[in-house]
């Protein structure tokens, strides 16, 4: 086996930023804090699924050009470096915006808001592409698996104590918006530091032979041949979609809450962190799972916990139940991220590797703005039947899950 492969210090590496980018993203977290900040600048719940769905969403619109100009690659490394640069510094400057514009300007605010976070999300179209190439030839499955779980394990602790001890006090005891700001300035300095500590990363030449590919189209006419001669690759995509039910109403979770219970900027704080906490936790079991190769396992597991989350709140009211619903999500959450990764990088021949990861997410991509339908349902219908249709996609991605195999060796 070539030496850098499951290299000790590129294992460090790989924990330490994720985990430093985990509590920078907690201090704004996408489905707590973030519909919140949203909120304050419209009253619009159409915008705050559109923003969630932006945070994610914008980083799938490249993914298959990236792909496309990575086939031939052997190196990654130093675009992936470039990718780091730009997110840093868009994410820093939404912090910059909200404090010198969100006290006179909120529409423009909002409009800086809104093009600072596509950039941050455009350009990890990009950074996911390399640092996935990264992930699946440095790491074998076993180990990655190992890896993913001890990250995210950490990244879920300092993730609590970020956004207990640094958002709640920063929401609780500054008047917004400029709690807001400092949530994001003090947020990028966290993120640029762990991109900074990757940097020394050792990557190794990758086994590539010339792509038959030379134009874009003819990329994009295999990349979808790839779904049509996979089946389990259809699978995995069917599955992971629906499971992005979850989405459709997890921005709105926080804000029913708000509206019922008048919950304080600290408890919102205490909720994401309980959030978290559910991943950290969970990841002990995840990570367990997988370095033993039960991915499939995972994926049932987790969409089961996400289905007692929402059906607890479809049948229950009590102010206690969204600290057990915020848990189950996030254990959820991550499991969702582990397992589907994993099963995905286990599967892509080495040779199709960015054309399997760029397909696989532009198409369950669609996923990511459940958000925004979600917004206009909730709008439209009202909580209850927003839960149920969530729900619904949930039961249809446990009904595909049960399909897909165990074991996923790579395609010939």
């Amino acid at each position: 086996m070539d030496r850098l492969i499951n290299l000790n210090s590129n294992k460090k590496r790989v924990i330490v930023q994720g985990v430093l980018l985990a509590g920078a993203m907690a201090l704004a977290d996408q489905s707590v804090v973030l519909p919140v900040i949203v909120k304050y600048f419209s009253k619009s719940n159409v915008m705050v699924g559109f923003f969630t769905s932006l945070l994610r969403g914008g980083a799938i619109v490249m993914q298959l050009y990236a792909a496309f100009h990575a086939r031939n690659d052997v190196l990654v490394l130093p675009k992936l470096k470039k990718v780091f640069a730009v997110r840093f510094l868009s994410w820093f400057s939404i912090g910059l915006f909200i404090l010198l514009l969100g006290n006179t300007s909120p529409a423009l605010t909002l409009l800086f808001f809104g093009i600072s976070l596509f950039t941050f999300s455009f350009s990890a179209g990009f950074g996911t592409i390399y640092y996935q190439e990264i992930m699946g030839k440095m790491f074998t499955k076993q180990f990655r698996g190992k890896l993913i779980s001890q990250r995210q394990i950490l990244a879920g602790l300092i993730s609590i104590i970020g956004v207990i001890g640094i958002s709640g006090s920063i929401l609780e005891w500054v008047k917004a918006p400029y709690s807001f700001a400092f949530l994001f300035l003090i947020s990028g300095v966290i993120m640029g530091l762990g991109y900074f500590y990757f940097l020394p990363f050792k990557e190794r030449a990758s086994r590539k032979g010339s792509s038959p590919f030379n134009t874009f189209g003819s990329f994009i006419r295999s990349a979808a041949l790839f779904i049509r001669s996979d089946r389990q690759l259809r699978i995995q995509i069917i599955t992971r979609l629906f499971s992005f039910g979850f989405m459709l109403m997890m921005p709105f979770i926080i804000l029913q809450a708000k509206s019922i219970y008048h919950i304080s900027g600290k408890e919102i704080a205490w909720m994401a962190g309980v959030q978290m906490a559910g991943a950290m936790l969970a990841n002990l079991l995840w990570g367990k799972l997988s370095s033993h190769g039960n991915d499939k396992l995972i994926i049932i597991l987790a969409l089961l916990l996400n289905l007692a989350a929402y059906l607890s709140l479809l049948i229950f009211q009590n102010y206690y139940l969204y600290f057990v619903v915020f848990f189950l999500v996030g254990a959820s959450i991550d499991g969702y991220r582990l397992a589907f990764s994993n099963m995905l990088l286990s599967r892509a021949p080495e040779n199709h590797r960015p054309a399997y990861v760029a397909i696989y997410n532009n198409v369950v991509a669609i996923g990511l703005f459940f958000a925004i339908p979600g917004g206009i349902i909730l709008d439209t219908f009202g909580f209850t039947i927003l839960n149920l249709v969530a729900i619904t996609f949930l039961v249809l991605s446990l009904l595909f899950a049960t399909l897909l195999h165990r074991d996923c060796k790579p395609m010939e």
